[in-house]
């Protein structure tokens, strides 16, 4: 299942990467990424504590908008 944004961008080139970020995002959901990971972790980890793609997206979005809130901040200074 695809991860749906609440914004709206046109430009073709943000459509195609925005499909490459959801595709790498929609990775962390596959049972054998995820057994990968918990093998890695040699037994540091359990699957709960791998995050879900949900918990990721929100994260990305929280930190976009605070980069571009601080970048208006800064903007305004100048």
């Amino acid at each position: 299942m695809p991860v749906t944004t609440r914004f709206a961008f046109d430009h073709p080139n943000f459509s195609c990467a925005a499909h490459q970020t959801t595709q790498s995002i929609n990775v962390v959901e596959s049972p054998r990424f995820r057994k990968l990971l918990l093998y890695f972790g040699q037994g540091r980890a359990t699957d709960d504590e791998i995050p879900k793609r949900t918990h990721l997206t929100e994260g990305i979005i929280q930190a976009w908008k605070k980069e571009r809130e601080d970048f208006h901040q800064e903007m305004k200074v100048r």
